[in-house]
């Protein structure tokens, strides 16, 4: 069934959302760590780049863009900039970072 229809549901009782739901509780018991080194926000973006997509703050490959180095870092951010302008439509494919998700949301 997860594979015709996916991670989806209603939007009251949907797999994904409860899958959010417990990476957030994850993320909040991991307080001593900055966020985009915690256990569950590390296994969203892993997740997220799978889908071939990116998270804010995080290269395609799932790194943090703040531990590249300089050059590594401006050479992948003009790539980006010149595959989303060539490319219509990719300009939202950069999702929010978990810590900055609200499951209470609808959208």
């Amino acid at each position: 069934a997860y594979r015709l229809t996916g991670l989806r549901g209603p939007p009251q009782a949907g797999d994904l959302r409860e899958l959010l739901k417990v990476l957030l509780e994850d993320m909040r018991l991991e307080n001593t760590v900055r966020y985009h080194r915690r256990t569950a926000c590390l296994a969203y973006v892993k997740m997220i780049c799978k889908d071939g997509r990116t998270v804010r703050g995080f290269t395609e490959d799932g790194e943090w863009i703040e531990d590249l180095k300089e050059s590594e870092r401006k050479k992948r951010v003009s790539e980006r900039r010149t595959s989303v302008m060539s490319v219509p439509g990719t300009a939202g494919s950069s999702l929010w970072p978990l810590e900055m998700l609200d499951t209470a949301d609808p959208e």
